[in-house]
């Protein structure tokens, strides 16, 4: 008799949010492998345990197996949903014929070539999983995929046996189609394959294990795909041949696991739950996943987002709202979205309705419920809008400061105070909180326009005695003497050290090749882009608070790139190209920090493809200078300057200026007093060629100065 495997903790399998499964095991014996079965007793110290058979008869998947059940499930944090093909309005099943068999593989002994093996390999597109870009895959013999390098080493025994999800035992950024201890056999086309459907952007890299068995049960096989689209975040598992209990999942986790692994969804778990012909699809119903907005406890924010209809069939959803403050009152629009086409969308608006005088701190979490109201397909997605009242008629730009000095000296900080009332006001300036000596000057404002500004000056005395290290920190607050509906005022906070500055917090992951500008309106510094370990690409957004000394992911820009720079335009950061994985991109991308939310400026993109170039703002328009136009070759690095001028018509907002005097990448690029300064870079990328010579380009006189 074969003794169950050791499932380890148990295993909690969401079903529709309501129901929650848990499997105990046993221990496992080592396994033979001159045998057919494993032998009893337990397993020599070190020995790799095998997968079980299950006690019922070995299931075909062919005629006769019993048809399963519906499965829709989620979603995850992340906003992910999983159906199968027994839905009405679920997955067609596609299977695609594959040609490239994978040869790369390092496995585990050098002396079994079939049998826990990983393939890094880079696709031709890069791959959208959990929101975020991939350059490079492992795949697994044993049925799994996950972005980067660093987690299923050869030796590391772990990789063949599944795990619940999420996982810190399961990889990152995991898609899981039969994730089981499996073998190559050396037989027949057996092997793992890819190929890559379809034209550019709508390419479809697929990945096949073909006739693959399992260890041990070399009677059972299976043939089986994943299918990662070039578009969107769908994953889709697509099952040929499923000959036994080990093919048709019994003892393989099937599912996705996010970057950080704090979240997954799981289709199945050592669950017999897999049929011949059959298709597993996980998406997003809706999109962005949540929101969030910092706004005047004067005016009511606006989210807007589309209902996506990811199904096979026309479906209709039903949209609500509700609000974790009962003194705030959200409304959507619509409330119902008519029937949507497979593939389209419907777009939604929600606008949170604050009370008058909602003070400064408060915050209100609105649930945005999308229920579809086809009944072949009932599904149901969730997602949070965050709102925070920030700002209350008066804006310090920045908002937060630090700075250090000697005992017995002063330190100064100059900030813009904004009237952001509505109408012309003035604003008495005051210090609290503090113990060090403060002067603020002007204490009061005087008349200031709506939506002007005025310079503010605080003087912070550092008393003598103080010891290296102390610190203190003041609150200046500006109340407007003309009070309308709303108290308005502002707050400026200020910490001041004595001696050098300390040490900060460090990045949440390492970073290269990103972007990072500060942003003025509200004192913190953001990061954009990059590439992390294993060169994966990255959409993500981090907020730096030097205040705090905080580091908070915000809203992902819509597409990952490195190689990029990034500026600031009013209230939104501009970010113009980059290297995609494959090659230079020609995006206009933006974040506007104010309301938490990306975009893409697909009036005027970039008017050619750019990555490395040089990125500064200068009265108000931005300019990107020279950069590359490909990864290799002799002439790829560019003479160019782009002006681009968001106060210019929509199609009509970039302009080519004069060109500098040489070509150059990867250059530091700064404005001065109205002049941008281009200094060193590369000069050509096949030779690496360095520079040393500095630039000054003048955007008013249209010409460029070479420096030796």
């Amino acid at each position: 008799m074969l003794i169950p495997k050791q499932f380890g903790a148990a295993l909690a399998l969401v079903l529709v949010f309501l129901f929650t499964l848990t499997l105990p095991g046993a221990a496992a014996p080592p396994r033979d492998p001159a045998a057919g079965s494993p032998p009893a007793g337990p397993p020599p110290p070190g020995a790799k345990p095998v997968p079980p058979a299950r006690a019922s008869q070995d299931r075909p998947g062919g005629a006769g197996a019993p048809q399963a059940p519906l499965r829709a499930r989620g979603p995850d944090a992340f906003g992910y949903l999983v159906s199968d093909s027994n839905e009405r309005n679920g997955p067609v099943f596609t299977y695609y014929s594959t040609t490239q068999l994978i040869t790369t593989w390092q496995w585990a002994s050098p002396t079994s070539e079939n049998d826990d093996g990983i393939a890094v390999l880079s696709p031709p597109f890069p791959v959208r999983i959990y929101g975020r870009s991939a350059v490079t895959l492992t795949i697994s013999s044993n049925g799994l995929i996950y972005a980067g390098q660093d987690f299923c080493n050869p030796d590391n025994s772990d990789c063949y046996l599944n795990s619940s999800l999420p996982s810190a035992n399961a990889p990152p950024a995991l898609i899981a189609p039969l994730w089981d201890d499996m073998v190559i056999p050396d037989s027949g086309d057996s092997g793992v394959y890819t190929t890559v459907v379809g034209t550019a952007p709508n390419r479809t890299y697929v990945v096949e294990w073909r006739g693959v068995s399992f260890y041990n049960f070399s009677d059972q096989a299976a043939s089986f795909e994943v299918l990662l689209h070039e578009r969107g975040n769908a994953i889709e598992f697509e099952y040929k041949l499923l000959d036994g209990d080990r093919a048709s999942g019994g003892s393989a986790t099937v599912g996705i696991q996010s970057y950080d692994q704090s979240s997954g969804l799981a289709y199945s778990i050592d669950e017999l739950a897999l049929t011949n012909q059959s298709a597993v699809r996980f998406w997003t119903l809706t999109y962005p996943n949540s929101l969030s907005s910092d706004s005047s406890g004067c005016a009511d924010p606006v989210y807007t987002g589309q209902v996506v209809n990811p199904g096979s069939v026309a479906a209709g959803f039903h949209l609500s709202v509700g609000d974790s403050n009962p003194d705030f009152s959200s409304v959507v629009t619509p409330t119902d979205t008519g029937v949507i086409s497979p593939g389209l969308s419907v777009p939604y608006t929600v606008t949170v309705n604050m009370p008058a005088g909602a003070p400064l701190g408060v915050s209100d979490v609105t649930t945005l419920t999308v229920a579809s109201t086809t009944q072949t397909f009932p599904v149901t997605d969730r997602l949070a809008l965050t709102t925070n009242v920030s700002t209350l008629g008066a804006d310090f730009a920045p908002a937060f400061g630090s700075q250090a000095g000697t005992a017995g000296t002063t330190v100064s900080y100059t900030v813009a105070l904004y009237n952001s009332s509505g109408g012309a006001n003035s604003f008495g300036l005051t210090a609290a909180e503090n113990a060090w000596p403060v002067r603020i000057v002007p204490t009061d404002t005087g008349t200031i326009a709506a939506g002007a500004s005025i310079s503010v000056t605080v003087y912070v005395t550092i008393p003598t005695g103080t010891q290296v290290g102390e610190s203190d920190a003041v609150v200046v607050t500006a109340t407007a003497h003309q009070q309308g509906e709303c108290p308005f005022f502002g707050r400026l906070e200020l910490t001041t050290y004595d001696g050098s500055a300390l040490d900060r917090r460090p990045l949440p992951q390492p970073r290269a090749r990103h972007a990072l500008v500060d942003f003025p309106a509200n004192g913190r510094v953001y990061m954009l882009g990059g590439a992390t370990t294993g060169n994966v690409l990255e959409a993500t957004v981090e907020e730096y608070d030097p205040r705090a000394d905080t580091w908070t992911a915000r809203r992902p820009l819509l597409h990952a790139v490195s190689n990029v720079g990034a500026v600031v335009l009013g209230d939104t950061i501009y970010v113009p190209g980059g290297f995609d994985g494959t090659a230079a991109v020609d995006l206009l991308q933006t974040y506007q920090p104010a309301s938490d939310q990306a975009d893409l400026v697909t009036s005027d993109p970039l008017p050619a493809p750019r990555y490395g170039a040089g990125v500064v703002a200068v009265g108000g328009k931005m300019y990107v200078i020279g950069g590359a136009v490909d990864i290799t070759g002799t002439d790829t690095i560019t003479r160019s300057v782009l002006m681009y001028d968001p106060a210019r018509p929509a199609g009509a907002r970039w302009q080519a200026r004069a060109a500098l005097a040489t070509g150059r990448a990867f250059a530091a690029v700064a404005a001065l007093n109205g002049q941008i300064y281009a200094i060193g870079g590369l000069s050509n990328l096949n030779t690496l060629t360095d520079l040393s010579s500095v630039e000054v380009y003048d955007p008013a006189a249209l010409s460029s100065t070479l420096g030796s």
